[in-house]
């Protein structure tokens, strides 16, 4: 029993080594965790030039959709002008035929 309780003891004072080991290693990711802490607690981050570029992009897009609804609005007259034009051209045409109808009978 006693080379047992030696085998036994040995064991136990291995293990208890490999968990002071553990231990340290484990204090040390603490105190790293604590200084990364504090380095986060003491940054400050700047958001006014984030800003000013937000509101320089917002006041560009602003621009391009009142210069697309310009663009919008100039097609639409255009396009009436030439639905109008066509129109017109085909009456004339239209009366054209029926005169050269008339004429040759």
């Amino acid at each position: 029993m006693s080379k047992n309780a030696e085998i036994i003891a040995e064991i136990i004072s291995e293990e208890v080594g490999k968990l002071e080991k553990l231990i340290t290693k484990q204090v040390d990711f603490v105190n790293d965790f604590g200084k990364t802490i504090e380095k986060a607690e003491n940054m400050s981050i700047k958001t006014e030039r984030l800003e000013e570029v937000i509101n320089h992009w917002n006041m560009l897009f602003d621009k391009q959709k009142t210069q697309i609804k310009d663009l919008q609005k100039q097609q639409f007259k255009e396009n009436r002008i030439h639905r109008i034009t066509t129109y017109l051209l085909l009456i004339i045409t239209i009366v054209f035929q029926i005169v050269l109808i008339f004429k040759t009978l």
